[in-house]
């Protein structure tokens, strides 16, 4: 957010008919969830089970709508869903003057400190704020209260197929799983095996460990037979004869085939 671009006018008690989320889609990255998520709904209204204008929480956070009349939900959708359900008349509410911008830079980071917030959806507004408001991890972890790893580690998750970050989001995989899965070849499957095995963190590092030595030994062979096939051809093409190497751990034996014995003797004056 740019320096001075944020202006807090006062924080005071506000109608709440007065404050109007319609206008609100293009600021509130969770909004779909809130209206649609089962969780989500039971969340809010568990919410507004007790509450008062005292007990609402953090202020809501607005700005004045373009028709001067109310009031657009910046941050605080949830807090102002729950008033609703606790039939209060008024919620504590900060008007602050923004750009459609810097409503969005808000809306996330109030998103990101949801308790529901899935990880995936975590890594996502993370990026968001580095890619469209140019945060650095380090801004980025000091403004939210995370630690710089925590931040990485988040963005990271989001290279992982779809079909693992599906299985993230319904907390089938943990994130010591997700960082294990990170960067590696058949991580989809790797990960319906963890899940169908019941492997630990521990258990799955060590079978992502083992598989990577299997697969570099199989590379280290797949080029020592290439070597040995082109030494084949070479000697073949000098003595005009079928040879054949068999090599195993720097130990083998050559062997040379002859039709005749005219080739025989070519082999015995070599």
């Amino acid at each position: 957010m740019e320096k001075g671009g944020e202006l807090t006018i006062r924080t005071f008690n506000q109608k709440i008919d007065s404050l109007n989320s319609t206008s609100q889609d293009m600021f509130s990255p969770d909004k779909e969830t809130i209206e649609h998520g089962n969780y989500v709904v039971i969340e809010v209204i568990d919410t507004g089970c007790g509450m008062t204008s005292d007990t609402i929480g953090k202020p809501i956070v607005v700005r004045k709508d373009s028709n001067d009349d109310g009031y657009e939900i910046i941050a605080g959708e949830r807090r102002w869903r729950a008033s609703k359900i606790a039939n209060l008349d008024s919620a504590p509410v900060i008007i602050k003057d923004l750009s459609d911008k810097e409503c969005l830079e808000v809306s996330i980071i109030e998103n990101i400190q949801r308790q529901d917030i899935n990880p995936i959806e975590e890594g996502e507004a993370y990026r968001k704020l580095i890619d469209e408001f140019f945060y650095t991890h380090e801004e980025l972890a000091s403004a939210i209260g995370k630690s710089r790893s925590h931040i990485t580690n988040m963005i990271r998750m989001l290279l992982l197929p779809d079909r693992v970050k599906t299985m993230i989001n319904e907390k089938k995989l943990s994130m010591g799983h997700a960082r294990a899965l990170i960067n590696v070849e058949n991580a989809e499957s790797i990960a319906e095996r963890i899940v169908s095995q019941g492997l630990s963190v521990r258990q799955t590092e060590k079978l992502i460990k083992d598989l990577q030595q299997k697969y570099d030994q199989k590379e280290h062979k797949c080029t020592k037979n290439q070597d040995i096939a082109a030494l084949e051809g070479a000697i073949s093409s000098q003595l005009g004869l079928k040879i054949k190497i068999n090599d195993s751990n720097s130990k083998g034996k050559v062997m040379i085939r002859y039709n005749n014995p005219n080739e025989l003797n070519l082999i015995l004056k070599i």
